[in-house]
């Protein structure tokens, strides 16, 4: 009703020749939806926050910063069990990178099941090791219905252990793989539900100043093996600061001005809007089930798709054409 009476409010404006009045009646009504989710965004995270403090109990603090106790690095690197409601190791893999390894993991006094992100530090600079840090510190502080949670880190002599929820039902990449092995699109219901979870957690991430610069299908994973929660994962490449002149993430999702960065010389460009570019490659993905910009990895073919991508806009300062 009250959205009717809206509409009506707005048509009105217009015929009578108010389009001042109009677009001032729409700003209204947009900053008061703003206003509506920010106040969801407030009651999701102190529900949250109760639910820390009555499931971790004295972890709730810990909960959210890294672990620097000596006696616990030794528990963790071990993969032994603290008393109480420390972290546990298993031995089971389930995933590897080229300094990290993921194992499944057991937290808190309920014992729950978790994702243990061991990093070695065997070989990595002081610089990377301090991406590893701003990572963990800028992770810490996102509480969102699809941001994966992290639970707690730990910095031993050898490893850093980052303790993440678990997403049980694999990655957005594994259910376009099925969509092909079983020769089905992913069904546009599903497809919007899944891009609407996407787009509220970018939100919230650059709303509290965070840019993730990897949105890519493999950085979208399920909650769950039903496919219905999505998590936004992996803030390895996440920066506090909107401007960049470096080349950050996958080539196949990055925006043309982040392919420019690669050159001399390279223009400042805006990550929040390059963020939402990769946002737009990850759907057109979900609807055609292919990526838009194709060529097998380190091809000539590859190559010369992103050598045309890339050709540099002109026309604004952030390399993207002013719309008209």
């Amino acid at each position: 009703m009250a959205d009717s009476v809206r509409r009506l409010d707005l048509t009105a404006l217009i015929k009578a020749g108010g389009l001042a009045a109009a677009r001032a009646f729409a700003e209204k009504a947009r900053r008061d939806v703003i206003a509506q989710v920010d106040q969801h965004a407030r009651e999701v995270q102190a529900r949250r926050n109760a639910q820390i403090a009555k499931v971790y109990g004295k972890l709730a603090t810990s909960a959210v910063s890294p672990i620097k106790s000596q006696e616990r690095s030794k528990r963790l690197s071990s993969g032994a069990a603290s008393p109480g409601s420390g972290l546990e190791v298993t031995r089971t893999l389930l995933g590897e990178g080229a300094t990290s390894r993921v194992y499944l993991g057991r937290f808190g006094p309920r014992r729950s099941e978790v994702a243990a992100k061991v990093v070695r530090k065997e070989g990595m600079t002081a610089e990377q090791l301090s991406w590893i840090r701003d990572e963990i510190a800028i992770h810490k502080q996102l509480r969102h219905p699809h941001v994966v949670t992290m639970h707690g880190a730990n910095e031993a002599p050898t490893t850093i252990t980052i303790v993440l929820a678990l997403c049980r039902g694999g990655s957005l990449c594994d259910t376009m793989g099925a969509a092909l092995e079983g020769q089905t699109p992913i069904d546009e219901t599903k497809v919007h539900r899944t891009f609407t979870q996407l787009c509220g957690a970018l939100h919230y991430c650059h709303r509290h100043g965070v840019v993730h610069r990897d949105i890519k299908l493999d950085n979208l994973c399920w909650a769950d093996e039903r496919e219905e929660r999505l998590k936004l994962i992996d803030f390895g490449y996440a920066a506090k600061s909107n401007l960049a002149v470096n080349f950050a993430g996958s080539p196949h999702y990055v925006a043309p001005e982040v392919h420019a960065a690669l050159g001399d010389d390279a223009p400042e460009f805006v990550c929040t809007q390059a963020d939402v570019f990769s946002c737009g490659v990850c759907l057109f993905a979900m609807l055609a089930t292919q990526l838009p910009f194709g060529g097998g990895e380190d091809t000539e073919e590859e190559k010369a798709a992103l050598s045309a991508k890339s050709i540099p806009m002109t026309g604004h300062s952030n390399g993207l054409t002013p719309i008209k």
